[in-house]
C-alpha cells in the first residue's frame, strides 16, 4: 500500500508508514515516480510469494523421506504422537502398523545396495496405492515401515495391515531382469 498525502511534515510519513502503509509519497505526485513504486512494491510481493512457495516446499521436503518419497521417520513419529494426544485430550482411537521387509538384508547383499533401494521404493508406492484415506504412511528404519491409523479400531487397522501387506507380497521384485 502506498500512501499519498499533502502533509509535509515527516510526523506523517512515520505515521502512516506506522499505520501499514508499505511505501509514502507526498503530493503532488509524478507519475513516473508513482509507477516505480508500484513496480517496487510488485517485485516485493513477487519475491514473497517465492519465499512462501520455497518454504513450503522445505517443509515438505524435510518431512519427506528422500528414497521413498514417504513421510520420513522424524514426521511419522510427529503423526503417531498427534494420534497419541488426540487419544488423551479427545479419547479418539487409533491404530499403528509396523511393517518390516523379511530377508531385506540378503536382497541388498546378493544384489546390491541399488536393488535393495528399488525394493524400498516400490514397496512404498504399493502401499501407497493401497493407503486409505486419512492414514499416514512413514519409513521409520531401513527396511521398516509404519502407518498411523486415527480413529481406527484394532479390525480396521488389522484389514488395512493386511491390505498393505498384500499389495508388497502379490508380486515380486524385478530389478535390472534379476
Amino acid at each position: 500500500m502506498i500512501f499519498l498525502t499533502a502533509n509535509r511534515s515527516s510526523e506523517a510519513a512515520v505515521e502512516a508508514l506506522e499505520a501499514g502503509a508499505d511505501d509514502f509519497l507526498r503530493k503532488p505526485v509524478e507519475t513516473e515516480e508513482l509507477r516505480q513504486r508500484i513496480r517496487a512494491g510488485q517485485r516485493i510481493i513477487d519475491l514473497q510469494d517465492k519465499l512462501l512457495a520455497t518454504q513450503a516446499q522445505l517443509r515438505r521436503l524435510a518431512r519427506q523421506d528422500a528414497l521413498t518419497g514417504i513421510l520420513n521417520r522424524g514426521a511419522i513419529t510427529e503423526s503417531l504422537l498427534e494420534a497419541c494426544n488426540r487419544i488423551v485430550s479427545a479419547k479418539q482411537i487409533a491404530s499403528l502398523a509396523l511393517i518390516d521387509l523379511d530377508h531385506f538384508k540378503r536382497i541388498n547383499d546378493t544384489h546390491g545396495h541399488p536393488a535393495g533401494d528399488y525394493v524400498l521404493r516400490e514397496a512404498a508406492r504399493r502401499m501407497r496405492s493401497v493407503l486409505q484415506d486419512g492414514h499416514e504412511l512413514g519409513r521409520f528404519g531401513g527396511e521398516e515401515f509404519a502407518v498411523v491409523m486415527p480413529g481406527e479400531d484394532i479390525d480396521t487397522a488389522i484389514d488395512a495391515a493386511e491390505a498393505l501387506r498384500q499389495a508388497v507380497a502379490r508380486q515380486g521384485f524385478l530389478f535390472d531382469g534379476v
